[in-house]
Order: C-alpha cells, then sequence, then structure tokens
C-alpha cells in the first residue's frame, strides 16, 4: 500500500512539474528541447537530491564537500541549460 501512494504521488509531482515548464516555456522563462521529458528528469533528480540530503543530515553523515549543496548546485545548472536564448 505504501509503494502504491508513493508511485501516485510521484505521478503527480512529474504531472505538476510538467506544467510548470509548459508554463515557462509560454513565458519565455526557460526553454526545453523535450518539455515532459525535461519534466520527468527534473523531478526525479530533484526528489532524489532532497532523499540524499535528507539522508546525509539523518545520519550524521560526513561528506568531503559537505558544504556544497548539490540540489542548489542542479537547480542554478538546470536553470542555465534551459535558458532562453
Amino acid at each position: 500500500m505504501a509503494a502504491k501512494i508513493l508511485a501516485e504521488e510521484t505521478g503527480k509531482m512529474i504531472i505538476a512539474t510538467k506544467q510548470l515548464f509548459y508554463a515557462m516555456e509560454v513565458h519565455k522563462l526557460l526553454h526545453f528541447q523535450n518539455a515532459d521529458m525535461s519534466a520527468v528528469s527534473f523531478a526525479m533528480t530533484v526528489h532524489g537530491l532532497m532523499d540524499y540530503e535528507l539522508d546525509l543530515r539523518s545520519g550524521e553523515c560526513k561528506t568531503e564537500n559537505q558544504e556544497r549543496n548539490n540540489l542548489d548546485e542542479y537547480l542554478q545548472w538546470f536553470c542555465r541549460e534551459n535558458a532562453t536564448k
């Protein structure tokens, strides 16, 4: 049952991200070669990075580059890569 709920919520997250990306494209905030696949990739990457950072904090793990925030770096990179020209 838990897996079903997680899958449903992940599906909702992907749909919301697709809608956001379509709006960003229309308003010329970002440009995507394939908005649907970009949304899936973005949603799953953000989800994974959030889980990873939570696991690091929860497990009190020290990493070599702990001062770096992977999620912030990813968001900055993603926006640069998909900036309108």
